[in-house]
């Protein structure tokens, strides 16, 4: 069970739409009632898109009784985290779970716009090129169609490359190395 007490973690889950991370890292997720009232304002960024996520999972906290029960856990919790902690040194290193792995990895997938473009609209290979116009239209289509902003020629001539494709300048112009477009792409 995972209660969110920060709402900032909550908006910016929403902005990248990856609420549903957490709901494949944690069984259960709820949220105090002052935090679901602060984001859920009219106006407010991602405001429905967080109500309907947050409605059946607003949890309502005594504060007073959850002080007192922090005092009772108290000593039960520190002796929890040292045991954590002496892990943890012994092991040199933390252990990530496979279901936070993946929901990492799909997390920047959905925010590497380059990486994506060339997983949905391209073929990647040795044998592969293209002249970087062309390239560079249909990147900048298929972001506005996918509501991501494009990248300028220049940043995205740095993604291309930490893509591992190759500059090559011709006469004709510039083309990169290592990928083009699907037929039904261009």
């Amino acid at each position: 069970m995972l209660i969110v007490a920060d709402s900032s973690a909550l908006v910016a889950l929403a902005t990248c739409e990856a609420l549903d991370i957490l709901l494949q890292v944690y069984e259960d997720v709820f949220v105090p009632q002052a935090v679901y009232d602060e984001v859920v304002q009219p106006g407010k960024y991602h405001a429905s898109t967080l109500d309907a996520f947050l409605a059946a999972r607003v949890m309502q906290v005594d504060m007073d009784q959850l002080k007192e029960a922090l005092k009772q856990e108290g000593p039960g919790i520190l002796n929890w985290a040292l045991a954590g902690l002496d892990r943890l040194r012994k092991r040199g290193y933390f252990v990530i779970p496979k279901a936070v792995e993946q929901a990492t990895q799909e997390f920047q997938m959905s925010n590497d716009t380059a990486a994506y473009f060339v997983a949905e609209k391209c073929v990647v290979g040795p044998d592969k090129e293209i002249q970087s116009r062309p390239l560079f239209e249909a990147y900048s289509a298929w972001c506005l169609q996918c509501g991501h902003k494009p990248n300028s020629s220049t940043a995205l001539a740095n993604d291309w490359k930490r893509l591992g494709f190759k500059r090559k300048r011709q006469a004709s112009g510039t083309v990169w190395q290592g990928v083009s477009l699907k037929l039904n792409s261009q």
